[in-house]
Order: C-alpha cells, then structure tokens, then sequence
C-alpha cells in the first residue's frame, strides 16, 4: 500500500506499482499506475504528494485509464517541485559568494544546502525577479557543479 496524501495533507491508501527515475544533476521522479484505492482512484490531483523510500515526492502528471480503471502519473522530489513554485523578488547586481547567492535562494524554503568544494565568487546582473529553481539552476551552471537531493539536504 502506498500513502498518497492530498492537497489538504489528508491519507488517502492505495496499491500501485512505482519505479523511479534518475536525472542529471540530481533530479528525482517516478512513475506509477495506481490499481485500487476508491480515494485516490476518484480524486487523484495534481500537487497530491506521496513518500517513496522515505522520499516526499509530488504527482505533476496524471492519466485515468477506464479499460482497467487504473491511473498513471508521473511524480518529482518535492524539492524540486517547491522551488519552481516559490519566486524570488529581489536582484542582485554584481560579484557575490556563492554562499550569498545560495543562502538567499534557499532562505525560508525549509531545505539546506552543503558545498564539498569552495567555488569562487561569481558576478551576476539583473540576477533575479524569478523562481528559486530558475536561480538554483543558473547557479549550478555557473559554477560547473552538480548537485544531489537527499532529503531536504541539497
């Protein structure tokens, strides 16, 4: 059985087979069919959020099949989900740390981040005014690196 919460953080069970799916630089997501559970079979939505090998992971595609009445959807880390909905309001302008440019991207979001190198500073203009995973990203590619997502440690 597999624990499917809605939008409302409510538990919704039902039986499903997942796999899951490596990206480059860290990105998590599965797949599944959805095979009984009345709940989730009947109101399933985009932002329902499940745990997977102790992972949160949120559904962003779903399909129902009436033949055999079963559903599959794709689903991402709910890191990743998170910081494309959360914007960033300011700019930066300027030669910054990589320190401040990250502390500010993951301030108030509820994960943290961990360096195994020390990158130089980088300059950036007109650096902002998007989401935090637009930012995150073009940081990555600044700086050449490569991330992974272990829980809310990035």
């Amino acid at each position: 059985m597999i624990k499917f919460k809605d939008i409302n953080n409510n538990t919704h069970l039902a039986v499903a087979s997942i796999s899951r799916k490596h990206s480059v630089n860290g990105e998590k997501s599965l797949s599944g069919t959805i095979y009984s559970g009345d709940d989730v079979l009947n109101n399933l939505d985009t932002g329902w959020g499940l745990e997977f090998d102790s992972e949160p992971y949120v559904i962003t595609y779903f399909e129902h099949h009436d033949s055999d009445n079963t559903i599959t959807f794709d689903a991402i880390h709910k890191f990743f989900w998170d910081f494309s909905k959360k914007m960033f309001y300011r700019k930066f302008n300027g030669s910054n740390t990589i320190d401040t440019y990250l502390g500010n991207i993951f301030d108030g979001t509820g994960y943290k981040y961990a360096l195994n190198f020390k990158p130089n500073a980088i300059s950036k203009e007109n650096f902002g005014m998007t989401s935090k995973m637009s930012m995150f990203n073009d940081i990555i590619t600044a700086i050449g690196a490569e991330f992974e997502v272990n829980g809310t440690l990035i």
